[in-house]
């Protein structure tokens, strides 16, 4: 899997690279979105993906309570 990086955030967006290593201190939430979202970006992993990984956790936990 490959990593989001400030510089393919930076790249992707059309914003300096300073502004957004600037976002992790001044906006961390924004942050955080704005790199999960490169790194399924980068990874092609569309949200039904994710939904689908989420259903099968959900199922496992459920298959292994005792």
């Amino acid at each position: 899997m490959d990593k989001a990086t400030n510089k393919d955030i930076s790249e992707y967006i059309g914003k300096e690279l300073s502004t957004v290593k600037g976002w992790s201190s001044k906006f961390p939430e924004l942050y955080n979105l704005v790199r999960l979202g490169m790194f399924c970006q980068k990874n092609n992993i569309k949200e039904e993906d994710i939904k689908d990984l989420f259903e099968f956790k959900k199922k496992v936990t459920e298959l292994t309570k005792v």
